[in-house]
């Protein structure tokens, strides 16, 4: 999985119905609304709508609980979480 900067933030670890858990070797995994996908390229890596740092903040603050706002978190947009999680499951 990779930021839209290019930069690898980790594995996919775990699929939600509203997010993804992001492993990531000794660090704590990362959270992330499935609404961030923006695409599954045909190598199966997993591109990001956003850099790897800003993924990282927001990964931190959901995996924490808070709210994350301004880039489209499940609290904030509850209706984004189909876009992408189907491929996601499925591994299309």
């Amino acid at each position: 999985m990779v930021g839209s900067d290019g930069e690898r933030l980790g594995d996919l670890a775990e699929v939600g119905d509203a997010d993804f858990l992001v492993g990531r070797t000794l660090r704590r995994d990362l959270r992330l609304p499935i609404n961030l996908v923006r695409e599954v390229t045909s190598e199966n890596k997993i591109v990001l709508d956003l850099p790897a740092t800003e993924a990282k903040e927001l990964g931190k603050r959901e995996s924490l609980g808070e709210t994350a706002r301004g880039v489209g978190s499940r609290a904030e947009n509850p209706g984004k979480e189909e876009k992408g999680a189907w491929g996601l499951r499925k591994g299309e």
